[in-house]
């Protein structure tokens, strides 16, 4: 018996049907086809992909579905990363999960208050940095930008150079 891939193949080319033509007609890629149609299932990356993309491909076609779905499964069946359905979820929750998980378990009031506190101490963490704004504000205000002048020196130092004594042959 042919294969699912060997099965829409013949059909398309059967009514004259290109690839790009029946991905318009599809919504599924060209590429996605071509592999529906070699058996590369792993390019997918669940098997519910697959047989999505089957099921529409055959209905374009006018092909019954069933029959191919069900040789689709006995072939998903031999490939071991197709056999299982993929897991939904990380093996090791994150923090950010199990902060949401306790989150999630929260009350609406209780989240309703914690909203609040959290939006009152962003407020008054604001007013704070405000208020010290201002009193730095008013703190400088008496002051004039300069420009830092050093003091003069009264008199300025000489150091003398001594004179290289000469040596007597």
């Amino acid at each position: 018996m042919a294969s699912v891939g060997e099965q829409l193949r013949a059909r398309r080319e059967a009514l004259g049907l290109t690839l790009h033509e029946l991905a318009a007609v599809t919504k599924i890629r060209a590429d996605l086809l071509r592999a529906l149609e070699e058996g590369r299932y792993e390019v997918f990356r669940a098997p519910v992909y697959v047989k999505g993309s089957v099921r529409n491909y055959a209905q374009a076609l006018k092909l019954d579905p069933v029959p191919l779905l069900r040789l689709l499964d006995t072939e998903l069946a031999q490939d071991e990363r197709l056999a299982q359905p993929p897991s939904l979820s990380p093996n090791e929750p994150t923090w950010l999960d199990r902060i949401l998980f306790r989150v999630a378990r929260l009350s609406w009031p209780h989240l309703v208050l914690i909203v609040l506190l959290l939006f009152w101490a962003s407020l008054w963490i604001a007013r704070s940095e405000w208020v010290a704004s201002k009193r730095n504000q008013r703190a400088l205000q008496g002051f004039v930008p300069t420009v830092y002048e050093g003091p003069s020196p009264t008199a300025l130092e000489v150091l003398s150079i001594p004179e290289a004594t000469q040596s007597k042959n």
